[in-house]
């Protein structure tokens, strides 16, 4: 079932075999002008200001600002907050972002170790009652970011892949995930290769990223029918 959204540039599908675990085919995005806008899904199912755990295979190709996983709008206006995001940074930083009130965000990263041209699951966990982001590379748990209040807004807001708007993931996503839980590091570690069921319980949105989406009529098949 294809996603109810758009994709721009010339993002392809990568149909050599991927060595990681479960992975088959992956998106490739070229860092310039590639990106998945996933709409709200059915009745806004991702637009999630609560517990969150987002998930997805990356393998950065550049050292730039790499947008991951994104839900905002275009604009600067509460309607288009910031509800989450997931990205790595110029440093090899794993990062995340939220934004609560009329463009007021609040952004914190970890060192990830993330390295150019390898593989690497990242996941960002957000407990909304502890005010905290915990940060996971390759099973492992790098460390907690603090925030102060949560997220708003973004009424006008949707699902991003590979890009926030501005900037543009360079290199190749497979296996993005959001849950509106708040999953613990155990539950992602023991399940980062297995790809879940339609139905798992706070799965809010699951995409392989194993299709064909050349051009601008391209597209992605959601695990969860959306």
């Amino acid at each position: 079932v294809g996603i109810d959204g758009t994709v721009t540039g010339d993002i392809f599908e990568v149909r050599a075999p991927v060595r990681v675990g479960h992975l088959g085919g992956v998106l490739d995005f070229d860092g310039a002008a590639d990106g998945l806008d996933a709409g709200r899904g059915v009745a806004d199912a991702y637009a999630i200001p609560g517990d969150l755990t987002i998930e997805a295979w990356i393998k950065p190709e550049g050292a730039s600002q790499n947008p991951i996983v994104s839900f905002q709008g275009p604009g600067a206006t509460a309607a288009d907050n910031i509800l989450y995001e997931l990205h790595v940074d110029v440093s090899g930083f794993l990062g995340v972002a939220q934004e609560n009130g009329a463009n007021l965000p609040e952004a914190g990263g970890l060192p990830a170790n993330i390295t150019v041209g390898q593989w690497h699951h990242v996941a960002a966990i957000r407990d909304i009652s502890n005010l905290t982001w915990t940060l996971m590379v390759d099973g492992n748990v790098i460390g907690e970011v603090s925030f102060t209040v949560a997220p708003d807004g973004g009424t006008l807001s949707s699902l991003l892949i590979g890009t926030d708007g501005t900037n543009f993931f360079d290199g190749e996503i497979a296996d993005v995930r959001v849950w509106d839980t708040a999953r613990t590091p155990d539950d992602v570690r023991q399940n980062l290769g297995v790809q879940p069921a339609a139905d798992a319980t706070g799965l809010a949105f699951s995409a392989m990223l194993d299709d064909d989406t050349s051009g601008p009529a391209g597209v992605v098949s959601d695990g969860r029918g959306n």
